[in-house]
């Protein structure tokens, strides 16, 4: 919940500097990197037993190529003109990573918090 609040925050700031037309793939484009580098943090902070060497070889290599690929597709998806076309992407200048990388950091301060045992019993009863 927190990433999609953060990534419909995103693409309000970048509504701001686009030209009209642009400014929803742009921010739409933003907004998803915010999420796929949040995902990637999530999946990273919870698969600690998975990633274990006492786990097996299968599981070890199956979120090991996870996450291997997911930024990789996600780079190919913003910057390979055939399938930016097609999922309504635009390319993202290095002024706006630096927003994206920003925006994920604070959200993953937060997820950082949020997934902590003594957090979740204490504050959400979970």
């Amino acid at each position: 919940m927190h990433g999609v609040i953060f990534a419909i925050r995103l693409r309000q700031f970048f509504s701001v500097s686009r030209p009209h037309r642009a400014i929803r793939q742009y921010g739409s484009t933003a907004a998803v990197s915010v999420i796929v580098l949040m995902g990637l943090y999530i999946l990273f902070r919870l698969t600690g037993n998975e990633r274990a060497p006492t786990a097996s070889a299968a599981r070890r290599l199956a979120v090991s190529g996870l996450l291997i690929s997911a930024p990789l597709l996600h780079g190919a998806a913003v910057y390979w003109p055939p399938l930016r076309d097609i999922l309504g992407m635009v390319s993202l200048d290095a002024d706006s990573w630096i927003t994206i990388l920003a925006a994920s950091g604070l959200g993953m301060v937060t997820l950082h918090y949020l997934l902590q045992d003594e957090f979740r019993k204490r504050f959400l009863g979970i």
